[in-house]
């Protein structure tokens, strides 16, 4: 299976349980403000109207915020992924090469500050 598709079936899922849990946030949101959550049929009817807004904004922008991710992390680019690669560790000489470097640029800028004090 392609991974277009797999992911696309993997973010329905979770978009289903993140609404879930947004609208039980909200829900929980509007008792603390005294709406009427609870009741009968129509008390409940009337108390998810309020709820929709929000719900519908917190998708969109969620979705929004999906595909920018994915836009710049190229997900759908027509070429092929590249992967990490690890360094291989640096040789003795090396690290003995970088150490006079950074010895000899710290000398000189001691130096410059020493001319310029004088």
């Amino acid at each position: 299976m392609s991974h277009m598709v797999s992911f696309v079936i993997l973010s329905s899922f979770q978009t289903i349980t993140d609404l879930g849990q947004s609208a039980q946030v909200i829900m929980e949101s509007q008792k603390a403000r005294g709406i009427e959550t609870e009741g009968n049929l129509l008390q409940r009817a009337k108390a998810y109207i309020p709820v929709m807004g929000p719900l519908v904004l917190n998708a969109i922008s969620s979705t929004e915020e999906k595909s920018i991710a994915m836009d710049a992390r190229a997900f759908s680019a027509p070429v092929e992924h590249t992967f990490l690669v690890e360094l291989p560790k640096a040789a003795v000489g090396e690290k003995i090469l970088v150490a006079v470097f950074d010895i000899a640029f710290i000398a000189l800028i001691a130096g410059r500050i020493y001319l310029w004090v004088l």
